[in-house]
């Protein structure tokens, strides 16, 4: 478990014994011009307190329409926002938590909504809370360049927690999708993971060992290996970009040049094995899967030889996983599984290994 994901727990635990009700709006587009053209707001069981559709003062872009199906046609006899603002007001004045997935967004676009009626948006302080935020900081996945925890889509957090997602990009549908992924994130039981003992130890490569894509070691990782070198071992991670690379390469879009080749990644895998030291096995996943969940084409992949392309090879499944158990011969109850994604949680419990989050297997501060 991440550091933060403790945290994360016992904040939603307290928003949810306020009975919190969730928001979501869909738009007429991104920019400052954008208006909502649909509002749903949910209490704490789910059951619609407003769900409408919203008819704003400009056409509807043919762009947003092909994201949420809404069109001008839809609208026409719906209720204006100038219409719907005061009751609005009064279901978050009355409200003691507000939940919304991108909290930011939802609220920058009520208020340009009520501008574009001439009239103010007042938006509730302190009890409104962001979902995406407390939901990365859930994850733990921390964004050097960023300096925060990363940000994941609303289905993308809904999938890694194992929730049923349709109609996306409907306000009602996404109101409830954010109220059951927040309710999962309360869900979770802190589980007291051993460090030490195990027969197996798998480990994820970028941001677990190395930092991403590079060759230098994350703090402590030597000193682990170096105090344990009899310790069987196994790198076990998904480099999708290579898959990308040769899908851009048949497809010819891209820049596939920036993305690299098999023979990059043993490489790099080899010289981080050398710097560790010890009989490290390697295993690598090179199908690549967007984060709308498309996989690249099969055909690319024709004449690769072992299970490298193989879907199923990637984690979050656990194919990976078990081949290194067997190679090193150890039983998933003797394995543990280090990583810093959801996926590699994911792996570990399909595999039926034991977890721990690379922060806390080597001690590292948030």
């Amino acid at each position: 478990m991440a550091p933060s994901t403790g945290k994360i727990i016992k904040k939603t635990r307290a928003t949810l014994e306020l009975l919190p009700i969730y928001l979501d709006t869909e738009t007429t587009g991104l920019d400052g011009e954008a208006e909502i053209c649909e509002i749903s707001i949910l209490d704490s069981q789910g059951e619609p307190i407003l769900d409408t559709l919203v008819k704003p003062t400009q056409p509807i872009p043919w762009e947003a329409e092909r994201i949420h199906g809404i069109s001008d046609e839809m609208v026409a006899n719906a209720p204006s926002f100038a219409e719907l603002l005061p009751q609005i007001n009064i279901i978050l004045k009355e409200a003691e938590a507000i939940i919304i997935y991108n909290k930011a967004f939802d609220t920058r676009l009520l208020r340009q909504s009520a501008q574009a009626h001439g009239m103010d948006f007042n938006s509730p302080r302190g009890k409104t809370t962001c979902a995406m935020i407390d939901y990365a900081a859930y994850v733990g996945q921390w964004n050097d360049k960023r300096k925060s925890y990363r940000w994941h889509s609303l289905n993308v957090a809904a999938s890694q927690q194992g929730i049923t997602t349709a109609d996306l990009h409907r306000a009602k549908a996404d109101a409830e999708l954010t109220r059951l992924v927040y309710i999962s994130m309360a869900q979770l039981e802190e589980l007291n993971v051993p460090r030490d003992g195990y027969q197996l130890y798998l480990f994820d490569l970028d941001s677990t060992l190395a930092k991403r894509y590079t060759t230098e070691i994350l703090p402590n990782v030597k000193e682990w290996f170096a105090a344990n070198p009899n310790a069987k071992t196994a790198i076990v991670t998904n480099q999708g970009g290579v898959g990308l690379r040769r899908w851009m390469e048949e497809a010819n879009f891209g820049e596939p040049e920036k993305f690299p080749l098999e023979a990059d990644i043993h490489e790099r895998l080899w010289t981080i094995t050398k710097a560790l030291g010890g009989d490290i096995l390697m295993l690598a996943a090179f199908a690549y899967q967007t984060k709308k969940g498309q996989w690249a084409p099969l055909h690319n992949y024709q004449g690769c030889k072992g299970n490298a392309y193989k879907r199923e090879w990637r984690k979050p499944q656990p194919e990976m996983l078990l081949e290194a158990m067997y190679q090193r011969q150890a039983q998933p109850r003797d394995t543990l599984m280090i990583g810093d994604s959801t996926d590699d949680q994911a792996a570990a419990a399909a595999a039926g290994v034991s977890f721990m989050w690379a922060r806390d297997f080597f001690g590292w501060e948030d």
